[in-house]
C-alpha cells in the first residue's frame, strides 16, 4: 500500500520529534542534573569562601588566642611527670621522711596504666583505669596510639603504711597538696595508740603523668644512703639525725639566735611598729604596718634562674629577697602579749614553698590566749615550732 505524501510528512514530524525526545532524555537531561549539582556545588564553596574571608580578617586575633592556649597547655602538662619510674617513689617520700614526724614504714608504686589520651574523644571507663587488659569500646589501647606523636595519660596507684605524730600526718597531707607533680590521695585510715602516743594507717595516692613527644624528666639527684659499712655498728648508713630535723631539740628554739627573716609583733600601742618583717641585717628590707587590725602576710618562696627566692608581702607592701641559705631557711617570729582587749595588732599568715629545701619557722612570746601570729595555709615543706 502507497502512503500519502502527507501521511509520510506526518510519520517523519513523528519520527523527528521522538529523536528529539530522545536527545533530550539521553543528553540534555543528565547534564541539566549535573549543572544543578554543580550550582549547588558553587553555593557551598561560595558560602565557605565567605566564612573563611571574615574569618581571615581576625586571623592575627585567632593566632594570638592560639599562643595564649599554647602557654596554659603547658602551663597545666608541667604539674606531670613524663614518667613514673619507680625513682619517684624515692624522690617523694626522700622529701619527707626527715623534715616532718612522719616515718613511711612501706610503700610502692604501682603499674602506670593507661587513661587517657589527649585530643582524643575516648575516654577509659572506671574499670579500664584499673585493668590494663580492658579492651572495652571506650578505651583507647596502648597499642593504638604512638607516644612519640601524642600526649598519652597515666595513672599509677601509691598505697603508703605510715607511723608518727598527728602534725606530721597533717604535714605529710600538706606536702602532697603542694607537692610540685599532681597526686590525689583515694583513701585514707588512722589510729591512735594511747600507750604509745603514736599515729598509724595507711594511705592510697594515684600517681599521674603524660608521655608525649619531646617530654622527658630533668635526672634526680638524691643523696640516699643504702646499706652500711658494718651491721653490728651501724656506722655508715642512714639515720634519723639529719639536718631537715635539726631544729626539732628544744622546739626550735636554736632557730631565735640564727635566722634568715624574722617577724615582730609589737603591742599596738608600742612606740614602733606593731608588725614588722624583714630580712635579718638588711635595713632596707623591712616591710611594717601600724594598723591594729589582722594584716595579712604571705610569705611565698620559689626558684626562677636557678636561683631561690621569697617575696613576702604584708598588707600592700612587699619585698622579695634572695635566699641565701643552701639547706633550710629560718624564720623568727617575735611576738608579745597583748596589753588588752583594745590590742588587735596580729598577722594572718600564708606560706607557699615550692623550693627544694624545707622552711622552719620558730614562733616565741605569743599570746597563749590570743596569738597574734596565725598561719591559715601552708604549702610544701614548711614546719612551725
Amino acid at each position: 500500500m502507497n502512503m500519502s505524501s502527507s501521511n509520510k510528512n506526518m510519520l517523519l514530524v513523528f519520527l523527528g520529534l521522538i529523536i528529539v525526545a530522545a536527545a533530550w532524555f539521553l543528553g540534555m537531561s543528565p547534564m541539566m542534573e549535573d549543572k544543578e549539582k554543580i550550582d549547588t556545588e558553587v553555593k557551598s564553596l561560595q558560602a565557605k569562601y565567605t566564612d573563611l574571608l571574615a574569618k581571615s580578617a581576625k586571623q592575627a586575633d585567632y593566632e594570638k588566642g592560639i599562643a595564649v592556649y599554647n602557654e596554659k597547655f603547658e602551663e597545666k602538662l608541667a604539674k606531670f611527670p613524663a614518667t613514673l619510674d619507680q625513682e619517684y617513689t624515692v624522690e617523694f617520700i626522700d622529701g619527707i621522711r626527715e623534715a616532718y614526724e612522719f616515718n613511711a614504714t612501706s610503700l610502692s608504686l604501682g603499674r602506670p596504666v593507661q587513661f587517657y589520651v589527649l585530643g582524643s574523644s575516648n575516654t577509659a571507663t572506671d574499670a579500664a583505669a584499673t585493668d590494663a587488659t580492658t579492651t572495652d569500646a571506650t578505651t583507647t589501647d596502648a597499642t593504638a596510639v604512638d607516644p612519640a606523636t601524642t600526649n598519652i595519660c597515666y595513672t599509677a596507684a601509691f598505697p603508703v603504711a605510715y607511723k608518727g605524730s598527728y602534725d606530721g600526718i597533717k604535714d605529710f597531707l600538706n606536702y602532697i597538696a603542694g607537692y610540685k607533680y599532681r597526686m590525689t590521695v583515694d583513701t585514707a585510715t588512722i589510729a591512735y595508740n594511747v600507750g604509745t602516743q603514736e599515729y598509724t594507717g595507711s594511705v592510697l595516692l594515684t600517681m599521674y603523668s603524660v608521655a608525649g613527644p619531646d617530654r622527658s624528666d630533668a635526672p634526680l639527684s638524691i643523696d640516699v644512703e643504702t646499706g652500711v659499712s658494718n651491721i653490728f655498728t651501724g656506722e655508715g648508713g642512714s639515720s634519723s639525725s639529719s639536718t631537715l630535723n635539726k631544729y626539732d631539740e628544744n622546739d626550735g628554739a636554736a632557730i631565735a639566735s640564727d635566722y634568715d627573716f624574722y617577724v615582730m609583733l609589737n603591742p599596738a600601742t608600742s612606740d614602733v611598729s606593731p608588725i614588722v618583717v624583714g630580712q635579718d641585717g638588711k635595713d632596707a628590707s623591712q616591710v611594717s604596718s601600724d594598723a591594729n587590725e589582722a594584716v595579712a602576710l604571705k610569705f611565698d618562696f620559689y626558684e626562677k634562674e636557678g636561683k631561690k627566692y621569697v617575696t613576702y608581702t604584708l598588707g600592700d607592701k612587699s619585698y622579695e629577697a634572695e635566699v641565701t641559705s643552701p639547706d633550710d631557711v629560718t624564720i623568727f617570729v617575735n611576738s608579745t602579749d597583748r596589753v588588752d582587749g583594745d590590742d588587735k595588732a596580729a598577722v594572718k599568715v600564708v606560706i607557699s614553698n615550692s623550693m627544694g629545701i624545707p622552711v622552719y619557722v620558730k614562733v616565741d612570746g605569743d599570746d597563749a590566749t590570743s596569738p597574734r601570729f596565725s598561719v591559715t595555709s601552708k604549702t610544701g615543706q614548711v614546719k612551725i615550732y
